[in-house]
């Protein structure tokens, strides 16, 4: 009798096996609506992992989640300890369903009386995982589980009305070219034309000649007065310097960060000394939006006056620059002989200008409290006076056409005396 109860074990053992792998494998249908609308349903099977006689014989779904979650377990981890792959394929089903929020933005039109246009935000969604999982566990039926989803929703960062209160006129500078040569004119007005609408994101640099471009005859840029090495030369883009001076001052009053602002050689007429800002092949004007928001530049040429203005966030504080003229550098006359004008007589021929020392400060008032800062300190070469002295001699002839010599012995001596003088 006991080798017939070892031999019926021992076939048991063998035949255990066979019986489980030909079982059908048990699984939980897992049921998703929106709106009365099922918009997921998938069966995930018993994980192997699994005791295998709970796998073998079946289980009730609910106590046994229950009771591995007593265990100190999340409704994640006790769902994925029963059923293989469950939370890797309801958090592909997350980010499916997932809808991400729009910003509102801005569209900037510099040339129209309503400067921005906007578009507005819209929220996003997604389905919290740990309410999906607890759910699924809740609603547990046998060998289903069916839920209405629940959404978490998603606030985009930039909303409408505060794009609104930070679009405003942030600061602004102008200054007049109604005199330049048409030329001159040509190469302001192109150049502003450049920088009118761009845009300056937060923390952003802005670079002027990045921005205008080579100034080269094929761009659009005519020969114009500039200065090279303290004197005014000829020079394709001679007025460009006006528009990086006047965004200059524009940035300042919108209390901006100026990263490079180089000063001319030379004092120029269209803005106070220490508030220039020279521009070249080599040298730049940049600046850092170091505000929270984007920054906008809209350029205007005007009857004969460039005005730059910046929009933005508004300025926390109210600005203002002031110029000190610290000495006077005169000027040097130069003389140089002129054989066509009479001894003696004088012609300017260039009048220069006296060159001059000087300071920058900017002040900023806000709270009732007032903050004067040093941004410059500048020298500017004086530009030489140069003078043409006549040194023709004047003769006089008698009636019969001949010259007088006595004349020209007294204008010679005369001439000795003065040239003596100087």
């Amino acid at each position: 009798m006991k080798r017939v109860r070892l031999a019926a074990f021992i076939l048991l053992l063998f035949f255990i096996p066979s019986f489980a792998a030909a079982k059908p494998a048990r699984g939980l249908t897992v049921t998703v609506s929106e709106n009365g609308k099922e918009i997921f349903k998938e069966t995930f099977y018993e994980n192997h992992g699994l005791p295998f006689l709970k796998r073998l014989f079946g289980f009730d779904y609910k106590k046994y989640a229950e009771k591995v979650r007593g265990q100190g377990l999340t409704e994640a981890e006790a769902l994925e300890k029963m059923f293989e792959g469950i939370t890797a394929r309801l958090t592909a089903f997350a980010d499916e369903t997932r809808v991400l929020p729009v910003d509102a933005t801005a569209r900037f039109h510099p040339a129209d009386k309503q400067k921005f246009s906007y578009t507005p935000e819209s929220l996003g969604r997604e389905i919290s995982l740990a309410a999906l999982y607890r759910d699924i566990i809740k609603n547990l039926v046998g060998r289903t589980s069916a839920i209405t989803i629940e959404y978490n929703i998603l606030h985009p960062e930039i909303t409408e009305a505060t794009l609104r209160k930070n679009t405003v006129r942030r600061g602004g500078f102008s200054t007049g070219y109604a005199s330049s040569s048409p030329a001159r004119k040509n190469n302001i007005e192109r150049a502003a034309s450049f920088i009118n609408g761009t845009r300056v994101g937060s923390g952003q640099t802005f670079s002027f000649n990045e921005t205008v471009g080579a100034r080269t005859v094929q761009r659009g840029y005519k020969e114009a007065p500039i200065i090279v090495d303290g004197k005014f030369v000829g020079g394709v883009g001679g007025g460009v310097c006006q528009v990086s001076t006047t965004l200059y001052n524009a940035v300042l009053y919108s209390d901006l960060a100026v990263k490079s602002a180089n000063r001319h050689s030379l004092p120029v007429g269209y803005v106070k000394p220490s508030f220039d800002a020279m521009v070249s092949s080599v040298s730049d004007f940049r600046f850092v939006n170091d505000s929270p928001y984007d920054v906008y530049i809209g350029a205007e040429c005007k009857d004969g006056r460039l005005t730059l203005t910046l929009y933005g966030a508004p300025n926390a504080a109210e600005i203002t620059l002031e110029s000190e003229v610290v000495k006077t550098i005169p000027r040097v006359v130069s003389y140089i002989e002129d054989d066509t004008l009479p001894l003696g007589e004088e012609r300017v021929i260039e009048n220069g200008a006296d060159g001059l020392e000087s300071r920058g400060y900017i002040v900023r008032s806000e709270g009732g409290v007032s903050e004067r800062r040093e941004i410059r300190h500048d020298v500017y070469r004086a530009r030489q006076k140069t003078v043409a002295r006549g040194t023709k001699i004047q003769t006089d002839e008698d009636e019969n056409g001949q010259v007088n010599h006595d004349n020209i012995l007294t204008l010679r001596g005369l001439s000795y005396i003065i040239l003596i003088s100087y």
